[in-house]
């Protein structure tokens, strides 16, 4: 770690021995694995249920054993809660020293894991980010307290140090992802950040921490389940879980109010909802996990958690607290979440839909709320993979369609080279090459034609809009020179 990381960690200690000054209870579990052998595992018994204990480590994670693997469990001593200096140094362990740069600031310890160590001269540009990102945690939390005392919902101070992994690559991110999922599920290319229950962690792409709107979303989640609210995998629903983290995005702020504040995409989104409703949600997760219903489930979560808090605040505390006391690893069955929702807000789920285009209609009078989903006819702007790319499409002389525009290379600490991959509807794709652009510099994508068949794509033509893509790589990698020798990957066919 750079001279600085460490100063940073030091000087900080003191700080927290009064959070972390008691020990929690612990156990000392032996053991069994399908061989029949036996090892050791200290830590605190947080839940049981559907065959499984949740056994709460010194760093806060859980480790879930099956029941029929406990030989002994015995009450011991329980050891010094971890200090957050102590785990910046397990985390540099895990990762490798010369790749880990920390920051510390109670209860958050941020760690940036690079793709290849910097050289000296660029060092305190990794420091400079990691303490952008600890500011904006902290300020997280301090919205998400003043939310908690709108509500008359008491929080408690985190048990534990709170982790977030920042890697500088896709690359990165997507392999620690498919590690921690064991490949099953979604696919690690689609997923920007996330937070995990199980190791306590939120770990997140540095592409996303531009605007930190991903990274807002993740921290709530990271909230809501160590300050007392929820129990970590415990049953609550998760429109509950995702509405709460949507509210805090609100119209695409960096952090805002909660719940309470309206947010134009989402509402527009709820109301033109055709696919999934209110008892759908409630009652089952389902939604949540496919591509095709996520986008209305989301919306309606937002919309739930928006009229709800607004307009039966002391009945949505009330149901907040009684989801807190559902227990780790215990389950419901899709009528009692219904039966336990409708009783708490003394309506059945169907009325209180029916509710929501009135009470979003006055609400949007009322407040004056910016629309950010204009859009202007060809042209378009995305950022993914450390770059901001604006792109323009333009007519030829004979009618074809030309693109040309700019990328942005996002990075705070190194200087990157780009591939962007532009496909058309009719099929023709073409690919801009951006070497070593400078940190935070800006380089022109010239005017191009894409006029290079997509293969298998068929009759191409010149098409009416189109899609783009972005890669990029640390410019001595070898995935770099590839591509400045002309060794480019052949997109797919983009075609609706």
């Amino acid at each position: 770690m750079p001279a600085g990381a460490w100063r940073i960690c030091g000087c900080l200690t003191l700080a927290f021995s009064c959070l972390w000054g008691s020990a929690l209870p612990a156990d000392e579990f032996e053991l069994l694995n399908e061989r029949r052998e036996v090892r050791k595992l200290s830590g605190r018994l947080a839940g049981e249920g559907q065959g499984a204990l949740a056994i709460e480590k010194l760093d806060g994670s859980y480790e879930l054993v099956g029941s029929g693997a406990i030989k002994s469990r015995k009450p011991e001593e329980a050891p010094a809660p971890i200090a957050p200096s102590q785990l910046a140094r397990q985390l540099e362990d895990e990762f490798g020293k010369d790749v880990c740069v920390t920051s510390i600031d109670a209860p958050y310890v941020v760690a940036l894991l690079l793709a290849a160590p910097l050289p000296k001269s660029q060092e305190s540009r990794a420091n400079a980010f990691c303490k952008k990102a600890t500011k904006f945690f902290k300020t997280v939390e301090s919205v998400f307290e003043k939310y908690a005392a709108d509500m008359g919902l008491a929080l408690e101070p985190p048990s534990h140090p709170l982790v977030v992994l920042i890697f500088e690559t896709n690359d990165q991110f997507i392999a620690y992802f498919n590690e921690q999922t064991g490949g099953t599920g979604l696919s690690g290319a689609n997923v920007l950040g996330f937070y995990s229950a199980a190791s306590n962690r939120l770990v997140l792409r540095m592409a996303e921490c531009d605007t930190f709107e991903v990274p807002l979303h993740e921290a709530i989640h990271q909230q809501v389940h160590n300050r007392g609210l929820l129990q970590r995998l415990a049953p609550v629903p998760v429109w509950f879980n995702e509405g709460i983290a949507t509210g805090f995005e609100a119209n695409g702020e960096k952090v805002t109010g909660g719940p309470g504040k309206l947010n134009l995409r989402y509402a527009r989104s709820a109301l033109a909802a055709k696919n999934v409703n209110w008892q759908e949600i409630i009652t089952d997760d389902k939604a949540f996990r496919g591509d095709l219903l996520a986008g209305e489930a989301y919306a309606h979560a937002w919309a739930m958690h928006w009229l709800l808090m607004t307009k039966y605040k002391q009945n949505y505390a009330a149901y907040v607290k009684k989801l807190g006391e559902k227990s780790v690893l215990a389950t419901d069955t899709p009528e009692a979440r219904r039966r336990e929702f409708e009783t708490a807000f003394q309506k059945s789920i169907d009325e209180l839909q029916k509710e929501l285009p009135q009470a979003l209609d006055a609400a949007l009078k009322k407040q004056k709320v910016i629309d950010r989903d204009q859009t202007r006819p060809g042209y378009v702007v995305a950022n993914s993979n450390l770059a901001s790319v604006e792109i323009k499409a333009v007519s030829s002389p004979d009618g074809r369609m030309q693109v040309e525009g700019q990328l942005k290379n996002l990075s705070t600490i190194r200087p990157m080279t780009f591939l962007v991959t532009l496909v058309t509807d009719g099929g023709q794709y073409t690919q801009w090459v951006l070497s070593n652009v400078p940190i935070y510099k800006t380089a022109p994508l010239v005017r191009r034609l894409p006029s290079t068949p997509v293969p298998g794509g068929g009759a191409a033509g010149s098409g009416t809009s189109f899609r783009f893509y972005i890669e990029s790589a640390l410019p001595d990698s070898q995935q770099a020179h590839q591509w400045e020798d002309g060794q480019l990957p052949v997109p797919a066919l983009l075609r609706e």
